[in-house]
């Protein structure tokens, strides 16, 4: 297995210069080739990768598009919006709760946590599951039964 480094990218002879950089740690990536196979694939430091392709120009079409600022807006402007439809179960079932103990200030000032905390949540789920997952289990106690649908 060979690494064709992507490192200088001021260099305007390099024919991947157009490569853009990892939307996760800014970086640029590196192509990696299985000289044995000639497959292709396109990786960074911080483990965002693409797939396996048959030509380096596929990979790179892939790092690209996988690294679409456009792309993610729309994503973002989705899961903002799913973060915001479930906040509004949130607070509808919290609803009896707030009457009994929270003052409208109160709950004023818990919906943007909550809110917020649920599109971290989902922008995470769709960076890194498994880094996620992997973080806020621990965070799960022992004595939370399973849920159930209201």
């Amino acid at each position: 297995m060979s690494y064709i480094k992507n490192t200088d990218m001021e260099d305007k002879k390099n024919a991947y210069s157009d490569m853009r950089k990892c939307k996760y740690c800014g970086k640029y990536p590196t192509i990696i080739t299985n000289d044995k196979d000639s497959v292709y694939s396109v990786a960074c430091s911080c483990y965002m990768k693409t797939g396996i392709f048959f030509t380096k120009e596929k990979a790179v079409v892939a790092w690209n598009a996988q690294n679409n600022p456009v792309k993610d807006t729309k994503i973002r402007e989705q899961e903002n919006y799913l973060a915001k439809l479930i906040a509004a179960v949130v607070r509808n079932a919290m609803e009896s709760f707030h009457c009994k103990y929270l003052s409208d200030a109160q709950m004023k000032e818990l919906n943007p946590i909550i809110r917020n905390a649920i599109y971290t949540a989902l922008v995470k789920l769709d960076e890194d599951p498994t880094k996620m997952g992997a973080y806020y289990e621990q965070f799960i106690p022992d004595y939370w039964e399973d849920c159930e649908l209201l």
